[in-house]
């Protein structure tokens, strides 16, 4: 996926201030990006592609 983003000419990999997060993994991987960027959570968009055995933790966000 990082290699489709960086050969695009409209994307662009941000990792200071993204407009979007993808976490590919499972539960952990998409705490660690919440956690990651907290301090921008209102401002970003979180998808979660789940690749474990469980399933995502559910948040409830307003």
């Amino acid at each position: 996926m990082r290699e489709a983003i960086e050969a695009s000419s409209v994307l662009q990999i941000d990792d200071e201030n993204p407009d979007i997060v993808i976490a590919i993994g499972g539960d952990g991987t998409l705490m660690s990006a919440f956690h990651k960027y907290f301090d921008q959570i209102d401002h970003i968009g979180f998808v979660g592609i789940h690749t474990g055995q469980l399933g995502f933790f559910i948040l409830g966000m307003n």
